[in-house]
């Protein structure tokens, strides 16, 4: 099956995308990847990364943004300009392309994705795993509709095109500077609400989920500021990332970074 995933990256995060696709490849042999790479102009590891794609023997398609292009946009924490990438999907991908799965790079992936990728969203404009909200009258959405996480989600192109999303997004943003909170994510909800079909929420688990959850976990997303690269956590999922970035490019890091040691004795 041939599936188009579309990712994004800037300088220094090119390891942790390997390691995202990485784990995609070695849980998905029987699928045939085009992997839509949408990275900054400040990238300095992306000819490494484009290897390592080629190499798995999938395909690879760039897309540079300039960071200038995107000044004035809100940034805040650990949040770079590389999220407001997504925000340019309908326009930077082929027309040719009517269907996509965003996957952020802080996460890894532990089963196949067919059933994630055939999800049907012919009549929603993208699907994706709810996500906690109480801020309907800040954001302007309307009550009743339910916030998505943008980390993992299957896009319609082919209906999210209709409509002008990067103009309003941009549009939007400058609107709800103050009001927004979780960058990009805040913008997706308000364009697509009412439009977003939920999926199940073993494709989009978190380290903080409960116990439940993280045993169902089929992707992995290490949100928030705290990365298994940076900080250890007492949990077992930071060993997945240590896992796969073995197979990448990249594999001599596990050497360097204490906290691999430190995740092989966390259960």
């Amino acid at each position: 099956m041939k599936i188009h995933i579309v990712a994004a990256t800037d300088k220094g995060y090119e390891q942790h995308t390997a390691v995202m696709l990485a784990s995609l490849f070695a849980n998905n042999k029987s699928n045939q990847f085009i992997v839509h790479l949408l990275h900054s102009d400040k990238s300095a590891g992306i000819g490494k990364l484009t290897k390592f794609i080629n190499r798995k023997k999938h395909g690879c398609e760039l897309y540079e943004i300039k960071e200038a292009s995107l000044s004035g946009f809100k940034i805040s924490h650990h949040i770079s300009l590389a999220t407001y990438f997504r925000l340019l999907i309908p326009e930077l991908i082929p027309a040719t392309i009517g269907k996509i799965l965003y996957l952020d790079s802080d996460m890894v992936v532990l089963s196949n994705i067919d059933e994630l990728w055939c999800t049907d969203v012919q009549n929603h404009a993208a699907a994706g795993v709810k996500d906690h909200f109480d801020r309907y009258e800040q954001l302007g959405i309307s009550h009743g509709y339910e916030y998505f996480n943008a980390g993992v989600m299957v896009w319609n192109l082919e209906s999210i095109r209709k409509t002008d999303f990067t103009a309003e997004a941009i549009k939007y943003l400058h609107e709800k500077y103050d009001d927004i909170l979780y960058w990009d994510q805040d913008i997706i909800n308000y364009l697509l609400q009412g439009k977003v079909k939920k999926i199940n929420k073993t494709w989009n688990v978190f380290p903080t989920d409960n116990l439940k959850e993280k045993k169902s976990a089929r992707i992995v997303h290490y949100a928030g500021s705290v990365k298994p690269w940076n900080y250890p956590q007492d949990n077992s999922f930071d060993k997945y990332y240590f896992k796969y970035l073995m197979k990448t490019s990249w594999f001599l890091k596990c050497l360097t970074n204490r906290h691999y040691f430190i995740s092989l004795f966390l259960k």
